[in-house]
């Protein structure tokens, strides 16, 4: 574009200067080239701007995504953060190593409450469960527990979500899902509990022990961090 600019300017003052023309004055043919050369200089450097332009609008750094910190076998913990996520440590598949749950209640691919869950055996380098679930997207009225079963012989892990206030029945109700139940895409469990409604103060979590009926587990009550009742299956919700 400069270029374009600074040769009009050369062919101006060829056509209209009568000494460019004739030349019959060798000085003022000197002063004239020396114009001509200060404007080609002021002209140059934004030769070179036309020439960066692409670089400024391609050059800014793109996060990894999830395939290429797979493929390099890197921790996968941080693409599971953020406030759309509740997170859990938790063995979810039996082996007797920690693995991170995460929940995903809001902005998700799928329009529903997702299950992220991270194999700790791994040392967080691979997904074990990646999957929308029956529930809708949530908000903080909703709290969630992991939890797991041997329904149909095999490990497999439950998700309990809780949701706490503006519920039909009025109490704290307990949605149960099951990866060994049309993983995780169709409910077990429905029901209210004999707790009110609660509110931000109460969390829950389902302890070690034996599946009751319908392969439901305990659920434990805490309020403030302080434990304050259990809730069995059958009985209590």
């Amino acid at each position: 574009m400069c270029l374009k600019i600074r040769l009009q300017i050369i062919n101006y003052l060829y056509l209209y200067s009568p000494t460019f023309k004739t030349m019959k004055n060798t000085k003022t043919l000197s002063i004239q080239l020396i114009f001509i050369l200060f404007f080609a200089f002021l002209l140059g450097s934004c030769e070179k701007e036309d020439v960066n332009d692409p670089i400024q609008e391609t050059g800014v750094a793109k996060l990894e995504s999830q395939q290429e910190i797979m493929a390099k076998g890197g921790d996968l913990r941080g693409l599971v953060s953020g406030p759309n996520f509740r997170r859990y440590n938790y063995d979810a598949n039996g082996d007797r190593h920690t693995d991170l749950v995460a929940i995903k209640t809001r902005n998700t691919g799928t329009r529903s409450t997702e299950i992220h869950v991270i194999d700790g055996k791994s040392n967080f380098t691979k997904f074990l469960i990646q999957t929308g679930t029956a529930l809708h997207e949530t908000g903080s009225n909703w709290d969630f527990a992991p939890g797991h079963t041997r329904r149909g012989g095999k490990f497999g892990m439950q998700l309990y979500a809780i949701k706490k206030s503006r519920t039909s029945s009025n109490s704290t109700e307990i949605h149960v899902l099951s990866q060994n139940y049309h993983f995780f895409k169709r409910w077990i469990h429905q029901n209210g509990s004999v707790m009110p409604e609660t509110n931000r103060s109460y969390s829950f979590r389902i302890p070690p022990g034996p599946e009751y009926k319908h392969h439901l587990l305990r659920i434990q009550v805490f309020k403030n961090g302080r434990f304050i009742r259990n809730l069995d299956p059958g009985k209590d919700y």
